[in-house]
This record gives C-alpha cells, sequence and structure tokens, in this order.
C-alpha cells in the first residue's frame, strides 16, 4: 500500500477535524436545548406593580442573561397582589392549576401561601425574613421540601443596627414606634427582636400596626403623638406606596430607619438593609439551578450578599434633625 501523499493527508485531517467540531457542536446544542428546554414560570409579585417593578424587571433581565428569552424558550405567567395579601392563597391556587414549572415570589406572606398550595412545584422566594421561624425550611443549609431562595437576614444584629442609627440621629430619643404588619408573621418575630435589644439599650417600644396602606396617614398621627422616631420594616402595605409612607413621615416630623432601601430613593429618611435588586439577580441564577434539575429542598437557602447604608439629606430636613457625620461617613449613599 502506497503512502498517503502530504495532501490526502491534511485533507483527511481536515475532514476529521471538521466532523469532531460538528459532533461537538450538535452534542453542546443537544444540551443548551436540554437545559433550556420551553418552561413556564409564575412569578408572583406581593404588592403593587411600581413597588414591585425594578425586582422584577431585575429578574426577568438577569433570567435573559442565562439564556431564557419569553416567547422562545420561557413564559412568565404574572400575578399581582396589589398590596391584598388576602388574595394570596387564591392566586397561588390559580397559578398551581396553571401546571407551571416554577414558582416564584417575594417575602414571607407569599411564601407560606405557595407552600401552603403545593408541595409538589418548585418555589423560589425572594426576601423571607427568617423561613426557619416562618416554618418554611427545616434549616437554612438543607431546607427540605419544595422551597428554597434567599432570607432578608433580619436578625437581632439587625435591630440593633436600626436601634443604633436612631440613637445616633434623634437627640433624647425615648420611645420608638415600630410600624408593622400585624397579619404578616415575620414581623411579630422583628417586633421581640427590636423589643430585646431596646430594652438593652433604654428605650421604650411601641407597636403601630400597618396592614393597609389606606392605614398609613392614621398611624403616623399616632406615632407622632406617643413617640420621637419609628422604625419600618417593610412589606407589601408599606411597600405598596412609599411615598405615601415616606410624605406622611415629613409631614409629622418623624425620623423613622426603614428595612428596605428602596424607601429612601422615595423620600424617606435613612435604611439598612440588604441590596434588594442584587437578590433578584440572585433569584434567577437560584431559579436556573432549579429549572435544570437541582432539587428546592437541596438547594440552601442564602443570605444576601450585600447591604447598604442610605441616607436622604432632603429627609433629614423635612424631619427637623442634621445627620450626625458619624453616620454620614459610615452610609453607602447619601442623597442629597
Amino acid at each position: 500500500m502506497q503512502p498517503y501523499a502530504p495532501e490526502r493527508r491534511l485533507v483527511l485531517l481536515l475532514a476529521v477535524a471538521a466532523a469532531v467540531k460538528a459532533t461537538f457542536r450538535s452534542s453542546q446544542a443537544s444540551a443548551d436545548q436540554a437545559t433550556r428546554a420551553e418552561v413556564r414560570i409564575a412569578l408572583v409579585r406581593d404588592g403593587t406593580a411600581e413597588g414591585t417593578a425594578a425586582v422584577a424587571a431585575t429578574f426577568r433581565d438577569q433570567l435573559s442573561k442565562l439564556g431564557y428569552v419569553e416567547g422562545r424558550n420561557l413564559e412568565i405567567i404574572e400575578r399581582l397582589t396589589n398590596g391584598a395579601q388576602s388574595t394570596l392563597p387564591n392566586i397561588m391556587r390559580d397559578v398551581v392549576a396553571s401546571e407551571v414549572d416554577l414558582i416564584v415570589t417575594n417575602a414571607t406572606p407569599a411564601a407560606t401561601a405557595a407552600k401552603s398550595a403545593t408541595n409538589r412545584i418548585p418555589i423560589v422566594v425572594l426576601g423571607m425574613a427568617d423561613p426557619v421561624r416562618a416554618g418554611l425550611a427545616q434549616s437554612l443549609a438543607r431546607p427540605g421540601g419544595n422551597l428554597t431562595g434567599l432570607s432578608m437576614g433580619y436578625d437581632r444584629a439587625f435591630a440593633g443596627k436600626w436601634l443604633e442609627l436612631l440613637q445616633e440621629t434623634v437627640p433624647h430619643l425615648k420611645t420608638i414606634a415600630v410600624m408593622s404588619n400585624p397579619n404578616n408573621p415575620m414581623h411579630r418575630y422583628l417586633e421581640a427582636d427590636v423589643r430585646a435589644v431596646a430594652s438593652q439599650r433604654g428605650l421604650k417600644i411601641r407597636i403601630v400596626p400597618i396592614a393597609a396602606t389606606g392605614d398609613v396617614e392614621s398611624r403616623f398621627k399616632e406615632a407622632h403623638r406617643y413617640t420621637e422616631a419609628g422604625i419600618i420594616f417593610g412589606d407589601a402595605p408599606t411597600l405598596g406606596d412609599k411615598r405615601k409612607v415616606t410624605a406622611a413621615a415629613a409631614k409629622h416630623r418623624l425620623p423613622v430607619v426603614y428595612g428596605v432601601g428602596s424607601f429612601v430613593e422615595s423620600g424617606g429618611l435613612m435604611a439598612y438593609a440588604p441590596e434588594v435588586l442584587d437578590m433578584a439577580r440572585r433569584t434567577a441564577e437560584i431559579s436556573d439551578m432549579i429549572l435544570r434539575g437541582a432539587h428546592p429542598g437541596e438547594v440552601p437557602i442564602e443570605q444576601p450578599r450585600k447591604f447598604e447604608l442610605l441616607v436622604n439629606l432632603s429627609a433629614a430636613r423635612a424631619v427637623g434633625i442634621a445627620m450626625p457625620e458619624s453616620v454620614l461617613l459610615r452610609a453607602d449613599k447619601v442623597i442629597q
């Protein structure tokens, strides 16, 4: 047998290389197709359209970066409570009946409603206050069941930060209004944390309930009468109309520290809080893990990766206080 001429050997090598490359591309395409097959996600937004818009947009944007394209390999079924948390059980039953592949939602009340509606469909939640104390997970490291996501990371140390900021900012502070939602079970735990730290700091706490956005004006009037400052953890009734909340704080000259940063961008005084948009991006990444086959009960519930202190100097002037330099130097963002 005659040896191959150099030209024939080159042609053969090129042919083999092309075949290998084609096979690799075909295999890669098949793998991508398997992980990017059409999926249906129920995105249940507990809040108003305006109040949840930035988080929802960030979540969708991160999904697109992960290869999910609406109308091609992704369908998102959106539901909105408009601040009426009493609608959550019916909404969750409806999306379960729609045979979605994944439920994505926000906050503890929505997580509880989703968990009650199904033990079969995976659930990813952004911003649970404490999923273990709420009975949503066995532990953060190994949730068990069909639910995972991100905790807000609130604990007694957070309560200490909020109280510390108020004591540094408000002269002669004695009594603080904790303006919380009585229908949110996690707010009761946070109230207990604030009470425990307040007693150590020589402060008194008065619980001022806000169960609906319509309660805001009367509750701030009450808080102004009996307290010198306030704490708002933040959930659907207050996040639903942040500007109404911050305007009421200014009107009644009540310095408030918030547990969600977007209040400050809407005219609130200050917040120490997780960076929620970063959490929205991570929620999309966890959703991708679940859609690729990870079991939610084995995906750890994560704490926020970023925290921020925000201060609004215009809001400080509105409530009649001068922000101390000790707070301003620690702030991640100061709004003039």
